[in-house]
């Protein structure tokens, strides 16, 4: 048996990478193409991939206008090669210096996020389902590093993923030392990123410091620490999975019970839907630290103009501007008109249908809208009061145990008007919200009442859609 050379080696291990995690399964394909070492042999590979399978490849680049003369070069090296080899080639021309000093951001962050955003665009105009960006085995080190500098938790030194939603990586199991063998044995041009050796980026200084140290310690530092990272990647799946199960569960105590590491993960799933970035392992401390304290009525700011509060023993991440406290009350009603002084609303009460027609003749300039609800009192346990909202809240209508946070999410109810809202309850707890159905009926001794309590809300500030 013929050995393999190095190149058919690196090709094949490059094509198992592509294989294993399903990389081309969907095409075409949009190739981020910066002309570096990296990019070049991944088109170059991806190329000759593409055109086995039939798959469509686009190449595209984006001049960031960070070098000036040589990003024009850049550019200009990455249309030729691909006029050369037949790839369909775009590029995007983005002033990212300029939009760095607008956002007060620094040039890598701005540069990505533009160039993702370029490169999404070019996407969804063209009909191409994947993005294959040419991160490697030593950018993952890297990236753990830097992780681990930032005092990440067990996502940090997942690395870089092989796929995250639309992108792939094929080059990510291989490291940076092999794709350049690669290049020089395949004869393949590329050009050279001078910022690459600039030490004022935080990478570089972790490329050109720390891991030639770790090197030096291991050898095969690079391809372990790829090793730690789909091991990692694997029991971070659990643990997300189990998560998943809490994700309604806010009671402080209940949280407070989880394990450590169950417990990061719930407060950062809850952070995300709260429309979050990333959290660091300094925030989740402080979240946990807020809940071990239990104070009444506190809070601590999150990035990304959020907050944990705690309300009533139970946690809620929300934006800042909600910290402000809802108005809370609670208050028996009798027949006729309750008005509830913390909110300037009014409950109105009878058992007459004609005495609910004159209260909304007498009060249509007073409130701006009336919510009005018949209720069979049949259904009713006990004395009728209003109350604020309370964490967990939930009520069963339609055959369903419904969440009160689920529906006033999906509602299009603003979030002062959710504040306000009275929750009408008896012994048995909910019986109904303003613009929500009634309780359902449960069998009870009461099953052949016909009389009917007629309910009309009453707010004097915005009007229900």
């Amino acid at each position: 048996m013929t050995e393999l050379s190095f190149s058919e080696r690196f090709y094949s291990a490059v094509e198992e990478t592509v294989d294993t995690y399903g990389m081309l399964e969907t095409g075409p394909v949009l190739a981020a193409f910066s002309g570096g070492a990296d990019s070049t042999v991944m088109l170059c590979i991806l190329s000759s991939l593409c055109r086995e399978r039939g798959i469509a490849l686009h190449a595209f680049h984006v001049n960031h206008m960070i070098r000036g003369k040589e990003a024009d070069r850049d550019e200009e090296f990455c249309r030729e090669f691909c006029r050369v080899n037949g790839i369909e080639f775009a590029s995007v021309r983005i002033d990212i210096p300029s939009l760095a000093a607008k956002e007060q951001k620094g040039l890598e962050e701005t540069a990505r996020k533009y160039r993702y955003a370029a490169l999404e665009r070019c996407c969804s105009e063209n009909g191409v389902k994947k993005i294959a960006t040419a991160h490697n085995a030593n950018d993952n080190l890297e990236t753990i590093l830097f992780n681990i500098a930032r005092g990440s938790g067990l996502a940090g030194i997942c690395g870089i993923p092989p796929v995250r939603g639309s992108i792939i990586r094929p080059l990510i199991r291989a490291s940076k030392e092999d794709i350049l063998e690669f290049a020089r044995r395949a004869d393949i041009p590329y050009v050279t990123d001078s910022t690459n050796s600039d030490p004022a980026y935080s990478r570089n200084r972790i490329r050109m410091r720390v891991i030639p140290e770790l090197q030096k310690i291991n050898s095969r530092a690079i391809m372990n620490a790829a090793r730690l990272s789909e091991n990692a990647a694997g029991a971070l799946s659990y643990i997300d999975e189990e998560a998943k199960k809490h994700r309604d569960t806010d009671g402080v105590p209940e949280l407070l019970s989880l394990h450590p590491a169950l417990l990061y993960r719930v407060l950062e799933q809850r952070y995300k839907s709260a429309g979050g970035d990333s959290l660091e392992a300094v925030h989740i401390k402080a979240i946990t630290r807020l809940m071990a304290v239990g104070a009444g009525e506190s809070s601590v700011s999150l990035p990304g103009g959020l907050c944990a509060i705690i309300r009533k023993g139970r946690l809620g991440i929300v934006p800042e501007e909600e910290k402000e406290d809802a108005p809370a009350f609670a208050h028996e009603l009798s027949k006729g008109e309750n008005v509830i002084p913390e909110t300037g609303d009014c409950l109105f009460l009878t058992n007459d249908r004609k005495s609910a027609s004159l209260f909304l003749k007498e009060k249509k300039n007073i409130y701006k809208s009336f919510i009005q609800v018949e209720i069979n009192c049949d259904i009713i346990d006990g004395r009728i009061y209003a109350r604020s909202r309370e964490p967990g809240d939930s009520y069963r209508f339609r055959g369903m145990t419904r969440s009160v946070k689920k529906l006033l999410s999906a509602s299009d109810i603003d979030r002062r008007q959710k504040e306000r809202l009275p929750f009408l309850c008896d012994r048995k707890g909910i019986l109904w919200i303003p613009g929500f159905p009634v309780r359902d009926k449960e069998k009870t001794e009461n099953e052949h009442n016909n009389k009917v309590v007629y309910i009309i809300y009453g707010s004097g500030d915005f009007k229900y859609v």
